[in-house]
Parts: structure tokens; sequence; C-alpha cells
């Protein structure tokens, strides 16, 4: 078995049959490839994506997550910045 292949089993074994994930980066292109990439990694995965810190604002009103993974270059503003607001704001 290749070694990513025995990477993925133990992924797939160790995560919730129910996830939701929040990406968020401002290229459509690395977000589309990380959705589809991650897919496969539980039964049930919940993957939703934002191309902005304004975008990924609307996204944490509608729904809460699980995981979210944030570029830390965002068009407008540092994902940093973004990441300070929320835990100020207790979403964190």
């Amino acid at each position: 078995m290749p070694p990513e292949t025995a990477l993925m089993s133990v992924l797939c074994t160790t995560l919730p049959e129910q996830l939701s994930l929040l990406l968020v980066d401002d290229h459509r292109i690395f977000l589309d490839g990380l959705s589809l990439a991650l897919a496969p990694l539980c039964k049930d995965l919940q993957i939703c994506t934002a191309e902005s810190a304004a975008d990924a604002e609307i996204c944490l009103q509608h729904a809460s997550f699980d995981l979210i993974l944030l570029d830390l270059r965002l068009p407008d503003m540092p994902g940093l910045a973004l990441l300070q607001r929320w835990q100020q704001q207790g979403r964190m």
C-alpha cells in the first residue's frame, strides 16, 4: 500500500463521521482543490468556502464549524486580524 493511501486510511478511521469545515482563501483554484482532496476523509463532511474575510464572516453568521482553515493573506483583512476579531467576539 502506498504511504499516502495508508495515511488516508488512518485519517478516515480517526475523524468523526460528521465534520463541518470552513476554508478561507482568496484563490478559488486552491479552495476547489482542497475541497476535492478533503471530501473523501469522512462520511458526512460539510465544506463551506469563502474567498475573503467578509465572505467568511457571512459563513460564520449562518453556521458553526468544527474546523476553519484560514489564509493569512486575504484581500480585505489579514487572516490573523480576522482570527483575533473572532476570538474577541467569542466565536473561537
